[in-house]
């Protein structure tokens, strides 16, 4: 029953997202933000997944006295995937990353996956999860290969998995849905989370022992299945509700937001001036101002009224990237030609929760920022 309870909750997270963008898209999107729910979730459950592939680990080592190392580089890969996701706290505790993740990631965030060039990473994930999923069960299973397998010290998922896996790979190969990658990094966590938690119920290892002799209905791997999902489901709310909570709302840092982003608005409106404004930004252009600045190619925006404000105490590593007080990026998000004829853009920072919560056409929660609304032709 875990086994089946297992690939049914893997194959429902990605129903449930596809039902969610069809029946009520709004929340499907707010959901699968930075810092809401489902990234929440999936930090959770690959940190369960560390955990309990580390005392399989300790497991395998002590009782069956064979090799751990591969429980082993599964635990830290888990816990490694969580660190990445949540860029290794950098947004909870709004440190600013080095230099080098400023420049070389696209997201000036402190994770090295978001360096690596977006075509390759998608190949990575998807032959990771078909490797573990797919291709190390299947091995096992076969006579001819399985000797191979115990020599080697693999420990393969359930083979009931092998299909909510492959679903898995194959929902983020055909990508039918905005953000299907968060969708699969959730599958595939939880994926490994119950590999791990039926390896240790079905040894009959010492946590399993002790978990099951202190909770008496626990003693059915199903119900702990169950439970586990509910406990990751209930903390990754949890968590994202309480960051959307503000932090450092100093007043005087939320004016100095304030003055940046309204300096970052007026030398947009001369480069729209300068330019026709189709050049400098198109409808439907929701970026980063560091990665505008580099599409540009033009020294105009490192160069004037925000770029000034470091004679004023704003350090010049902000400058030079866009960093908002809270060390997070300056956005700039255009939205299309409204039907009174006016184009809208947006220069906005996260504000002191760090979080977006402005929708299309306002601003809102704690974001701090400045429109620019203008005529096609009033800059012509």
């Amino acid at each position: 029953m875990a086994r089946l309870a297992s690939a049914g909750i893997m194959l429902g997270i990605i129903a449930v997202a596809v039902l969610l963008d069809r029946y009520d898209q709004d929340f499907y999107l707010f959901s699968v933000q930075e810092d809401e729910y489902l990234e929440w979730a999936t930090v959770w459950a690959f940190l369960f997944a560390a955990v309990l592939f580390g005392f399989a680990s300790v497991h395998r080592h002590r009782n069956e006295k064979r090799n751990p190392w591969f429980l082993i580089c599964l635990s830290a890969f888990c816990f490694v995937f969580a660190m990445e996701e949540i860029s290794w706290g950098q947004r909870i505790l709004g440190f600013r990353p080095p230099t080098y993740f400023l420049d070389q990631n696209f997201q000036q965030e402190l994770n090295y996956h978001n360096i690596i060039e977006k075509d390759f990473r998608k190949l990575l994930l998807k032959m990771l999860i078909l490797a573990y999923g797919l291709l190390l069960p299947v091995l096992a299973m076969e006579q001819t290969t399985r000797r191979l397998v115990d020599k080697l010290s693999f420990v393969a998922p359930p083979t009931i998995l092998i299909i909510p896996f492959s679903v898995t790979a194959a929902f983020y190969h055909i990508y039918p849905l905005q953000f299907t990658g968060e969708i699969t990094e959730l599958a595939f966590g939880f994926g490994l989370m119950f590999s791990a938690l039926i390896y240790l119920s079905e040894t009959n290892s010492a946590l399993w022992h002790w978990w099951s002799n202190k909770w008496a209905m626990l003693r059915h791997s199903f119900i702990t299945v169950c439970l586990l999902t509910f406990v990751t489901l209930l903390i990754g709310i949890g968590n994202a509700t309480v960051a959307r909570h503000s932090f450092n709302a100093d007043p005087h840092v939320l004016e100095t937001a304030r003055v940046e982003a309204l300096a970052i608005a007026n030398d947009m409106a001369a480069l729209y001036r300068n330019n026709k404004p189709g050049v400098v930004t198109r409808c439907k252009d929701h970026r980063r101002m560091n990665g505008l600045a580099k599409r540009l190619r033009t020294d105009y925006l490192y160069t004037s009224e925000f770029a000034s404000l470091v004679e004023q105490g704003m350090s010049e590593e902000r400058a030079q990237y866009f960093i908002d007080p809270w060390n997070s990026p300056y956005w700039m998000r255009h939205d299309c030609l409204s039907s009174d004829g006016i184009q809208q853009v947006f220069i906005y920072s996260f504000g002191p929760n760090r979080k977006r919560d402005s929708a299309k056409g306002q601003l809102s929660g704690d974001d701090i920022g400045v429109i620019i609304r203008y005529t096609p032709d009033e800059f012509e």
